[in-house]
């Protein structure tokens, strides 16, 4: 009967100390920085892939490209589509969406536009990027309540996602238009005000795409 006492102790300590530790620490969202041109150097043609990851698919009277999100597409001939057939892979990092016309692929890479020539599926190549021509916004995690601003992407980088970090609960310092804290963090619902919904992206991506055609960007 005297372990009772000190089994009650124990599970008393345990749960002040996670109340202790969640008073102290909390969820921050840091931005995962990386190199404009790195991303843009990795684009490439590439041999075919297993598709490992769920994404969009898109048909066309002979192909079939499936997208698979911020890694690339595959593309299929899909002249028998009881067997398609896995002719290529193009590695792009920062795709989200395409768009097929005439002999033309369209894709998006992050802030860029790429346009690939596809008329010839065995001499498949990227003949244009235009670039800062898409906005993209990375997706915000949920149940984060703070924004860490102690990381800035330079003039040649882009924030392209977030990881969640528990760091220490920084102390409020009022100023400005956003409530800052020891110049480390943000609120996270007050940077969130800045977010653009996918579905606003993937409008712009088109508007983009429907722009360069018109404008016979490519002939």
């Amino acid at each position: 009967m005297k372990k009772i006492p000190f089994i009650l102790l124990s599970i008393s300590i345990f749960f002040f100390s996670s109340c202790n530790k969640d008073k102290f620490f909390a969820p921050f969202a840091v931005p995962v920085i990386k190199s404009l041109q790195d991303i843009r150097q990795s684009v490439k043609v590439e041999a075919a892939k297993e598709t490992n990851a769920d994404g969009k698919i898109y048909v066309t009277s002979k192909y079939l490209f499936y997208i698979a999100k911020e890694s690339g597409v595959h593309i299929f001939d899909n002249q028998n589509p009881a067997q398609p057939l896995n002719k290529l892979f193009l590695n792009i990092e920062g795709v989200h969406d395409i768009a097929v016309k005439g002999n033309y692929l369209y894709a998006d890479n992050y802030v860029d536009l790429l346009v690939f020539d596809i008329s010839d599926m065995n001499a498949v190549h990227l003949v244009k990027t235009v670039e800062y021509s898409v906005e993209f916004f990375p997706g915000y995690p949920k149940s984060i309540e703070y924004y860490a601003n102690d990381k800035y992407p330079s003039a040649d980088e882009i924030i392209t996602g977030y990881t969640t970090e528990m760091r220490k609960r920084p102390r409020p310092r009022r100023g400005g238009i956003f409530t800052q804290y020891e110049d480390v963090a943000m609120a996270s619902n007050e940077f969130q005000e800045v977010q653009l919904v996918p579905a606003v992206l993937m409008l712009n991506f088109k508007l983009t795409v429907t722009h360069y055609i018109s404008r016979k960007a490519i002939t």
